[in-house]
C-alpha cells in the first residue's frame, strides 16, 4: 500500500487490486478498519509490532469476515 499519510486510499486500493492478505501494525489496522465496509476477499490479516487490542481485532473481523487474524 502507500504511506500512512495516504491511509485514506488503502480501502480503495485493497478493493481495486483484490488484495487478499494485509500485513500491518495494530495502529494502521485501527485506521483501516474504522471506516466501515467489508472486504470478504481478504483471507489473511497479519499484525506485528504489538498485539492488537480486542476491540481492534473485533473491528478487523467485522471488516474482513472471511479472514484469519494472526
Amino acid at each position: 500500500l502507500t504511506s500512512l499519510g495516504s491511509a485514506g486510499s488503502w480501502r480503495r486500493q485493497i478493493g481495486e487490486h483484490r488484495i487478499s492478505s494485509v500485513f500491518m501494525v495494530p495502529s494502521h489496522h485501527r485506521l483501516w478498519a474504522a471506516n466501515g465496509g467489508t472486504f470478504p476477499g481478504v483471507k489473511s490479516l497479519a499484525s506485528a509490532g504489538d498485539k492488537p487490542a480486542a476491540e481492534t481485532a473485533r473491528s478487523l473481523m467485522a471488516t474482513c469476515p472471511n479472514a484469519r487474524l494472526t
